[in-house]
């Protein structure tokens, strides 16, 4: 850092930032195959989840404002096709209100679709 700099470093804030993306890739990983997961983890695999949602819905909002409805297309498909290969995320996305919105209906259509109904 440069001096004068106020910004802490990974070692002054005495975060090991390895482990932390480490254990985070492997709730992701876990909650994703629906293992069983204690109530600490389901709560952060929950809003691991919804981040991930979220960013559908802000990327998906975007796309609209420049009218590419290809890219929402591609934004719906590729959610779906996630959420097909992840039983634990498709139990979270019915679960969360994101997928009775808008674009989340059109995900939840988009479903069956991509497995081949």
């Amino acid at each position: 850092m440069l001096a004068g700099d106020t910004r802490m470093s990974d070692e002054d804030n005495g975060i090991d930032r390895e482990s932390y993306y480490r254990e985070a890739a492997d709730l992701w990983e876990r909650g994703c195959r629906d293992e069983l997961l204690d109530e600490k983890e389901a709560r952060q695999f929950r809003n691991l989840a919804r981040a991930r949602f979220y960013t559908f819905v802000l990327s998906a909002s975007h796309s609209q404002i420049d009218g590419d409805a290809g890219k929402i297309q591609s934004l719906i498909r590729s959610l779906a096709l996630d959420l097909t290969r992840s039983p634990g995320l498709e139990r979270e996305w019915h679960e969360c209100e994101f997928s009775t919105e808008a674009f989340g209906a059109l995900v939840t259509a988009m479903l069956d679709e991509v497995r081949g109904r």
